[in-house]
């Protein structure tokens, strides 16, 4: 059951944002449809936060904030052909939105946490530093690679280089200097470096690259 969870996540994370939120418009009306098909006497308010939810967390909140808007204009109009809304024009009003701001509400406090998720997630993977993939990620990404290359028989090539006299440097002028040009030299990798490949600070003064796709001959070129 993990398994298969973690499957059906990362097939969701490839799609892109509007076929996200257009899944979502497309389950709000379906919410809609099965509020309506359940009649006056059974509430399925709770069930439009389905679309919300899944949009707020999967797209972003300006996505989830349209879905909501939606599944608002939904509901109202279901519960309209249903007849049980409101008599009262203000009542209508105070009850479209309060279900508004409910859907909201939902709809930012996910937003929020999946930036804070994903916040999270990249600390745990880049150096502070240098923003460079650190030791960890290095070595997932690389495991990664070695098990696609197993299986498809494609090239790659892992680069390993540090720099010498860091110490030196550092002790002559300062740390500060170190942590710069420990910064500069991220930013020469990556502006040398494919969309593909990666760089990534393996700690002090030790660098590794991951060429994916790329033989011996075409590394040294």
């Amino acid at each position: 059951m993990a398994v298969l969870s973690r499957s059906i996540s990362r097939l969701i994370h490839q799609l892109s944002a509007n076929t996200v939120t257009a899944v979502g418009l497309l389950l709000s009306a379906l919410v809609g449809a099965a509020d309506f098909a359940a009649g006056a006497d059974i509430s399925l308010v709770f069930f439009y936060l389905v679309p919300i939810a899944f949009v707020a967390w999967y797209a972003d909140s300006m996505r989830g904030t349209l879905v909501a808007l939606a599944c608002t204009f939904i509901l109202y109009n279901v519960n309209a052909l249903l007849g049980i809304n409101p008599q009262s024009l203000q009542l209508g009003l105070i009850d479209l939105a309060t279900h508004l701001g409910f859907f909201l509400i939902v709809t930012t406090l996910l937003a929020r946490q999946r930036d804070l998720l994903d916040r999270e997630r990249r600390a745990s993977r880049t150096d502070f530093l240098t923003g460079a993939l650190n030791r960890r990620a290095f070595i997932e990404l690389a495991s990664s690679e070695i098990e696609r290359a197993r299986r498809h028989s494609h090239a790659f090539t892992i680069s390993y280089f540090d720099l010498d006299n860091f110490k030196t440097l550092n002790d002559d002028l300062g740390h500060a200097a170190g942590d710069a040009v420990l910064c500069r030299i991220v930013c020469i990798a990556r502006q040398n470096l494919r969309a593909i490949d990666s760089v990534a600070r393996l700690g002090g003064d030790e660098f590794a690259l991951l060429l994916p796709e790329t033989d011996n001959l075409a590394a040294r070129s």
